[in-house]
């Protein structure tokens, strides 16, 4: 994990063995640069980590998800990998939740945004607890939004707002 043209600058790498190597050279920013990629990293953890592990994970509940999304993986896809793969020991139902995560518990998570903005805050604030709504209604959006003291159309304007997109 070093960058070899500086190594080979500072005489610490062979130059002929870096110019062989680098044929074609691949920048991948980090993790926290390509948020979009995370769902699909999660849901191919899920799958390889169940065969190995002979588990039968069927998914990961929304409200963990945008957790995932919104954390700072600063160990990249490793790192990732690592939380999914644990989560995935701990986890005796068919789904992730937030207690196969201890690292995203709210104290953690909250310690972990603290210098985030209010704006960002209360935004997550309303994903989670709309999400956690829906969950509790079954998909119902109609409960949903009487369990959360609003109109149909008020969540479905707060959903297209936040990005949430929940299967008719």
């Amino acid at each position: 994990n070093k960058n070899l043209a500086a190594e080979v600058e500072k005489g610490l790498f062979r130059e002929d063995l870096y110019y062989r190597l680098n044929v074609i050279g691949i920048n991948i920013p980090p993790l926290k640069e390509r948020k979009e990629d995370i769902p699909e990293l999660v849901n191919y953890f899920i799958k390889v980590h169940n065969a190995q592990l002979n588990k039968h994970i069927r998914g990961i509940d929304p409200s963990v998800m945008n957790m995932l999304i919104d954390y700072e993986w600063k160990g990249n896809v490793r790192e990732l990998e690592n939380a999914i793969e644990r989560a995935i020991i701990l986890c005796d139902s068919q789904t992730l939740t937030l207690d196969h995560f201890p690292h995203l518990s709210p104290e953690g998570y909250a310690s972990q945004k603290q210098n985030a903005d209010l704006k960002s805050s209360v935004r997550r604030f309303e994903e989670n607890t709309i999400l956690r709504a829906l969950e509790a209604a079954g998909q119902d959006k109609s409960k949903a939004a009487k369990m959360l003291g609003l109109s149909l159309s008020s969540l479905y304007r707060k959903l297209a707002e936040l990005g949430i997109k929940i299967k008719d």
